[in-house]
């Protein structure tokens, strides 16, 4: 399901939705945001673009819940020397590592020093096996 397409109706001060009709009666400046229920299917769109980019939206939540966690922690980072040593001794020989990305999370880790490309370098953030050998 997707969003209401609004268009503004500046006389009577309405924002209405082009696809079902649904009227929001405030005058704002900026439509509301709704779910419409006429709005088109967009899941053939979403798996297309996945199957393109290689990610899913699950993936994609994964790694979003991770941002949220580490940045209301204040951001904290683990080491170089530490990101580096977690990633030869655990992530580099796992069986779950496939070219850089966890097949368990589906997040990047390595040894860069950008934690927004690396999750062994968010210091919230944890292996993803049961036995949690960081």
């Amino acid at each position: 399901m997707g969003d209401c397409q609004f268009r503004h109706d500046s006389a009577a001060g309405l924002w209405i939705c082009t696809q079902c009709g649904w009227v929001y009666p405030r005058n704002s400046a900026k439509p509301p945001r709704r779910n419409c229920p006429n709005a088109p299917d967009l899941t053939p769109v979403y798996e297309e673009a996945s199957h393109k980019l290689g990610v899913t939206l699950v993936d994609v939540k994964h790694y979003g819940q991770a941002i949220v966690t580490w940045s209301k922690a204040g951001w904290p980072t683990r080491s170089q020397e530490e990101v580096e040593r977690i990633f030869r001794q655990h992530c580099k020989p796992c069986e779950n590592n496939i070219d850089g990305r966890c097949k368990l999370c589906r997040c990047c880790v390595n040894t860069k020093r950008i934690a927004l490309r690396n999750k062994i370098k968010m210091a919230t953030e944890h292996c993803p096996r049961e036995d949690k050998p960081w």
